[in-house]
């Protein structure tokens, strides 16, 4: 199986979750791999922390996918930014994930601060061979749209860097379909898919931690997002990132199957259960 057609479940969808239980939710609902939360892991434990997400891992029969997330833009002295770059990098390579994540949350940050930043990551990162995305978020974030990240993503003149498309910050962020069309298939890190009403919720953060619907079920273009990155063409498999309220109620088995088979059915991929 080529890495494009593989299916990775977001770890924002499952935060509610202890590891154990996500891990083997998700790798018996089929997924390849699953994001890893930097905050559940420690820098100063000698990577006991790392040791323990990796066995509980390999234990539950999934893979890492990607390492969430670098917050780009926080006030840190350069030493300690590197500090937090290389080790976000080792425990990265450690644990085998296919990218790391950068969110600028906050919107008053320095943008020359958010490029310095985010290139030493981006250095940190390609010493281990491991890509780094920048995610944008509308309205919380100084990287609003993806027309932004692309612009923060060369301004690092790396290229390791490149972009985190969310598509519910892609569709309520202005669709720009010039600014993804322009992507070079590296700059692709990573692509999440959830689906959204047509009309937003007044809590722009409460509907993205609580209010997303399964791919298929709300009323975005899903349809023509897919086939647009698919001409860039993609590189990256698909992350199903589905954070909502009535999942969350859900038996974990039940819900995070649910994401697998609405995804899978959007995507055109085969279910695994069939070929057994």
């Amino acid at each position: 199986m080529e890495d494009r057609d593989r299916l990775f479940l977001g770890h924002f969808a499952v935060a509610h979750l202890q590891p154990e239980e996500r891990f083997g939710a998700a790798a018996r609902a089929g997924f390849d791999g699953i994001s890893i939360w930097w905050s559940e892991l420690s820098a100063s434990d000698d990577g006991e922390s790392v040791d323990r997400v990796g066995a509980a891992l390999a234990a539950a029969g999934i893979g890492p996918a990607q390492l969430e997330f670098a917050p780009l833009g926080v006030p840190m002295t350069d030493d300690d930014w590197s500090a937090l770059a290389d080790d976000m990098a080792a425990a990265a390579d450690a644990l085998g994930c296919s990218a790391i994540h950068a969110v600028a949350l906050g919107r008053g940050a320095s943008p020359t601060e958010v490029v310095r930043q985010f290139r030493r990551l981006c250095d940190a990162g390609a010493r281990v061979g491991i890509p780094c995305g920048v995610e944008f978020v509308p309205q919380v974030s100084s990287v609003e749209t993806l027309a932004d990240a692309l612009e923060l993503a060369r301004a690092t003149e790396r290229p390791s860097a490149g972009v985190v498309v969310d598509t519910m910050h892609f569709f309520r962020g202005g669709e720009d379909w010039d600014a993804l069309a322009s992507m070079r298939p590296e700059e692709v890190v990573a692509i999440q898919i959830d689906d959204l009403p047509l009309t937003p919720s007044t809590d722009y953060a409460e509907e993205a931690s609580a209010g997303r619907l399964l791919p298929g079920r709300g009323e975005l273009d899903l349809a023509r997002f897919v086939a647009a990155v698919e001409s860039i063409p993609r590189q990256v498999p698909f992350t199903v990132e589905v954070a909502s309220r009535e999942l969350q109620a859900l038996p974990a088995e039940e819900a995070v199957g649910a994401m697998a088979k609405a995804a899978r059915e959007v995507l055109g991929l085969p279910d695994p259960a069939s070929s057994r």
